[in-house]
């Protein structure tokens, strides 16, 4: 049974209150990583609120906080149609209407666990929803990271790292070859001479490949979310021309603002090879 045919029945099961398997059926869905359908689905909107506030309450959504925060938000609006639909005419009382909508959803909410930039454009223009305190702990966190506060900072949610998709007898790259290799890890090292075949001390693993794993982004964010030391490698259609880059951070995607990192490297090579993009992780 595919994840759209489990969502419905979640959905049905949920409006005939068959509490108990609509449990089980939102288990299956955060347990196999389709969140995002249950979020995502046009019937989203027209969940009872007891769902909603159980979904919101799980430790494993596998989702950004401030994407929670949206999603939560436009359940809010839909449930009450005469808002206006431009928030900068929205009038104190429109303010405290969704509020009374959302006040048995919004403790659930991780606030602290928000980038300071979605905290400024997300959830500041809704300020007039939140309790005082809780706002006022917000600026503070943002800040005075390291001082404490009165408000409950809930735990973070729960990211599992994504398996790396076994591939038995695959090789790592059919863009670039050993040379290569010893070339790009030399470069890491900011050696002047290049490693040889033999003395290179780095090990290259295949991540994600996206002509078998696809291009998109939830899917990059799926599959290479945790790893750090990686190296992208894309081949320019329609040219010999090879480029990529090496990023020793982790990919987070629960991060929305820029890193700095010195150590960002970025390579051009010229070569007649097969056109295929992927990631590689880089283990010493």
């Amino acid at each position: 049974m595919d994840t759209r045919t489990i969502y419905d029945f979640m959905v049905v099961a949920n409006e005939l209150e068959f509490e108990e398997l609509s449990e089980k059926l939102e288990n299956h869905l955060i347990e196999s990583k389709a969140s995002c359908i249950i979020f995502e689905s046009a019937e989203f909107t027209s969940l009872h609120e007891s769902a909603l506030i159980s979904i919101l309450n799980r430790e494993d959504l596998q989702m950004i906080e401030s994407e929670i925060w949206d999603y939560l938000i436009k359940w809010g609006t839909a449930r009450n149609p005469t808002l206006p639909k431009k928030l900068e005419k929205w009038s104190d009382e429109n303010f405290i209407t969704l509020k009374t909508t959302l006040q048995q959803c919004l403790p659930f909410v991780r606030y602290f666990h928000i980038s300071n930039s979605d905290v400024m454009f997300k959830i500041k223009p809704y300020k007039k929803i939140l309790d005082k305190q809780i706002w006022n702990d917000l600026k503070q966190h943002f800040i005075l990271p390291d001082h404490p506060v009165e408000s409950i900072i809930l735990p973070p949610r729960l990211i599992l790292k994504q398996e790396l998709p076994e591939r038995v007898n695959e090789a790592f790259s059919i863009i670039i070859n050993e040379e290569h290799v010893s070339m790009i890890s030399s470069w890491i090292d900011n050696r002047q001479t290049s490693y040889s075949l033999t003395n290179n001390p780095y090990e290259f693993q295949l991540i994600l490949r996206g002509s078998k794993d696809g291009f998109a982004p939830r899917t990059f964010w799926d599959i290479c979310d945790g790893h750090d030391n990686t190296i992208v490698v894309t081949k320019v259609e329609g040219t010999d021309e090879i480029i990529g880059g090496f990023n020793p951070l982790a990919w987070d995607k629960t991060k929305t603002e820029w890193r700095k990192q010195i150590r960002v490297l970025y390579f051009h090579l010229k070569m007649v090879i097969s056109k295929i993009q992927f990631l590689v992780e880089l283990k010493k």
